[in-house]
Order: C-alpha cells, then structure tokens, then sequence
C-alpha cells in the first residue's frame, strides 16, 4: 500500500511540474521581455521539484 501511495504522489508532483511549465510556456509566449524572470521562475521550481523528497 505504502509504495501505491508514493507512486500517486510522484505522479501529482509530476503532473503539478507539467502545469507550471506550461503556465510558464504561456508567459514566455506573452511576455518575453520577462525572460530572465520566467527563468529564474523555472530554475526556482526545478530545484523545489528535486530537493523536495519524492514520499
């Protein structure tokens, strides 16, 4: 049971990774002056992804 409910959790982490990467798809499409931003956004939400512990 313990290991189902560490594959859900890996796959809504995985999924809410997805949504904020399109989302800043979206930004860099309308707004690209902001690139450094949008940049600095994503390095920000990787290293939160893979310093988070996955369980």
């Amino acid at each position: 049971m313990i290991i189902i409910v560490c594959i859900i959790k890996i796959i809504m982490k995985i999924k809410n990774t997805t949504e904020n990467i399109y989302n800043i798809k979206n930004i860099l499409f309308h707004m690209r002056t902001n690139l450094t931003v949008t940049l600095y956004v994503i390095n920000n939400t990787s290293l939160h992804f893979v310093n988070e512990e996955l369980c």
